[in-house]
Order: C-alpha cells, then sequence, then structure tokens
C-alpha cells in the first residue's frame, strides 16, 4: 500500500470511516452513513468529482449524494461502487407498515 492508503487508515481510525479502497494512485473511504469520499489522483475521473484534478484531502462524491454506498473497489484505472437499492428498500419499509397495520401494532 502506497501513502494514500497510509493516511486513509490513520482517517480510518479517529473517524466515521468504515471501509477503505485503493487503487493505484486514489484511495475511496466508505463513510459510516453510506457515503462515498475519494482523493488521490483524478485521471479520467476516476475520482467521480468530475475533473481530473489532484484531489488532496478526502472529497464526498457529490453525483451520489442520497445514495447509500454498501462496498467499493479500486483499481489501476477503475473505481466502482455497489450502491443500496433504496425503492426496494423502500417497499421492504412500507410492507412492514402494512403487516404492522394488519397485525394491529
Amino acid at each position: 500500500p502506497g501513502p494514500l492508503c497510509a493516511r486513509a487508515a490513520r482517517l480510518r481510525a479517529r473517524s466515521e470511516v468504515v471501509g477503505v479502497a485503493c487503487g493505484h494512485l486514489q484511495t475511496a473511504l466508505l463513510l459510516r452513513n453510506g457515503q462515498l469520499a475519494t482523493f488521490g489522483w483524478g485521471t479520467s475521473g476516476i475520482l467521480g468529482h468530475g475533473s481530473a484534478r489532484y484531489q488532496i484531502t478526502p472529497r464526498a462524491v457529490e453525483a451520489l449524494a442520497g445514495a447509500r454506498v454498501l462496498a467499493l473497489a479500486l483499481g489501476a484505472r477503475h473505481a466502482v461502487a455497489l450502491l443500496e437499492d433504496t425503492a426496494h428498500a423502500q417497499r421492504r419499509a412500507a410492507l412492514r407498515a402494512v403487516r404492522l397495520a394488519l397485525l394491529g401494532g
């Protein structure tokens, strides 16, 4: 692991970071609230910030605001985030509410 990954480990030790993925020259942090923050070399827009600029500090990926990231992976030239299917989660919550109403709960 490179210096960015070591820095991410230090961030994880003292914050809301629950997961870390390291690519060749970039790092992604999975936060406790399900948000994703990235930093490092932004070539080809791999950080998800809409530019190829170098990002020295972790920055939330605004395009994923409102989504819940469940898992992430980085490689030399790719970044992947697995998102929760919020429509499915909402349907489950609605069904639970109906069941409770039917059971008098």
